[in-house]
Formats: structure tokens, C-alpha cells, sequence
């Protein structure tokens, strides 16, 4: 019972954490945003009725906003995306800040 609840709580800060960072970096331009919300809402909805709604609710609208041609690449080039973007700053890190 205990082990349920501590789990409860993690998600719970994590999601609603990931939920917070996206609103910290929305004035900042690039795509970080969206994928911290879904992330927080997938978070949520694990033990949260209403998360889950709204998280099939932009799952249902974001699926008409692209052609299915496109959407079905969307998943392989956020992953290509982030993994470059983490490697980029990584060097950065590696080559100015060490």
C-alpha cells in the first residue's frame, strides 16, 4: 500500500514538474514545449481520470492538424531531434564549459 502511494506521488511531481517547465520555457522559441506537456499529461493520467481526457482530447485534434502522410514520421523525427539536440549540447558542454 505504501509502495502504491510513494508511486502515486511520483508521478504526480514529475507530471506536474514537466508541465511546469514547459510554461517556463514557452517565451524561449523552439519545440520543447509541446513535448514537455505531453509528457506531463501522459504523466498525470496514469492516476488521474481528467489528465487522461485531456490528454485523448490532444490526441484526437493534434492527429487532424497534420496530413497522415506526415503524422506517421512525426514520432521517429522528434527522437532524431532530441537525440541530435542532446549531442549538440553535450559537446557544448564538453568543449566550452569543461
Amino acid at each position: 500500500m505504501v509502495k502504491k502511494s510513494v508511486e502515486i506521488i511520483i508521478f504526480d511531481v514529475l507530471g506536474v514538474l514537466s508541465i511546469l517547465a514547459g510554461l517556463f520555457l514557452s517565451p524561449f522559441p523552439g519545440p520543447w514545449t509541446i513535448p514537455l506537456y505531453i509528457l506531463g499529461l501522459s504523466l498525470l493520467g496514469k492516476n488521474h481520470h481528467w489528465a487522461r481526457r485531456v490528454f485523448t482530447w490532444l490526441n484526437e485534434k493534434g492527429g487532424k492538424l497534420l496530413p497522415p502522410s506526415i503524422s506517421k514520421y512525426i514520432v521517429p523525427i522528434t527522437i532524431v531531434f532530441f537525440i541530435v539536440s542532446s549531442l549538440i549540447v553535450a559537446a557544448i558542454y564538453y568543449l566550452y564549459i569543461k
